[in-house]
């Protein structure tokens, strides 16, 4: 951790920002100025020779004979299959003259957040908190989502009554990788369950209408009931029996209903959460079974 910082303030002191990889991936190091004809190359790591060449062949040492290769045509140094050894401060010489220094750090990628939220008990505002561990992740940053609008903020977001937006999704960031939380419905925006009664039918219909609809994607809970996009329907579960998908609309109709079917259905139109319906299928008067 301490070496971590230590690269960074040392980048940042010398007027030129770090590059940054992720573990697994590759680097590309890079010499600032051009050369036009190279005759010799000695890239450095630390004060450890990494690669050298002086126009015949190459030479590697340590891990970079497996992992490093070297452009003799530009001078940049690429490593492979980055490890957080790597990190470090790398001089290279072109033509026995000192063309540039680049601090390289190795960090992990960012795991997936989780959100969860909290109401107080009369709904004047609800809390939105972005979970996750962050340890050994460096330079985490927080983002929030909600359709087309991103935004950068803390680990915890607020919502009113005045929030009108559909969902929410939390996002951790670093240089090197992000992940985006599951989508959490807005509570304020909560509609009434549609209630349907076992044997008929019901339709869920989506809350926005779309002049031109290209793709639509149900699910029941986390499963996928019904999907369309643009060619053929792809039907799951009971659904390829008892479910119509209307697609026009976006409309999801289910015959012959059963207490199976109740639950949470959301829709994505067009790749965008359009509109979530609960619905409760329950019995006759008289007539339970």
């Amino acid at each position: 951790m301490l070496l971590l910082y230590f690269l960074l303030w040392t980048a940042v002191a010398a007027n030129k920002g770090p590059l940054y990889g992720k573990i697994g991936d590759k680097a590309v190091l890079t010499s600032d100025s051009v050369v036009n004809h190279i005759t010799s190359i000695e890239w450095k790591h630390g004060p450890d020779l990494a690669m050298e060449w002086y126009g015949g062949e190459t030479t590697a040492y340590r891990h970079f004979k497996d992992r490093g290769l070297l452009n003799t045509s530009t001078g940049a140094l690429t490593i492979t299959g980055l490890t957080p050894d790597d990190s470090g401060s790398y001089t290279v010489e072109i033509n026995n003259k000192v063309t540039s220094k680049t601090q390289l750090l190795v960090i992990s990628p960012v795991s997936k957040p989780t959100l969860s939220i909290w109401c107080e008990p009369e709904m004047t505002y609800c809390v939105l908190t972005c979970n996750g561990n962050t340890t050994g992740v460096e330079l985490v940053t927080y983002w929030w989502t909600s359709g087309a609008d991103t935004w950068s903020s803390t680990k915890e977001h607020n919502i009113t009554k005045e929030d009108n937006e559909l969902w929410f999704s939390c996002v951790f960031k670093n240089p090197v990788s992000s992940s985006s939380s599951e989508k959490v419905f807005n509570p304020f925006m909560e509609k009434e369950p549609l209630y349907g009664r076992i044997g008929d039918k019901a339709v869920l219909t989506p809350d926005s209408v779309v002049n031109l609809i290209t793709s639509i994607e149900w699910k029941h809970g986390p499963d996928l009931a019904m999907e369309w996009y643009g060619g053929e329907t792809f039907s799951y579960r009971h659904f390829k029996d008892r479910g119509r998908l209307n697609t026009l609309t976006g409309a999801l109709t289910i015959t012959g209903l059963t207490p199976d079917d109740s639950g949470s259905y959301t829709v994505e139109i067009n790749n965008k959460v359009t509109s979530k319906t609960e619905l409760l299928v329950i019995c006759k008067w008289r007539n339970c079974v």
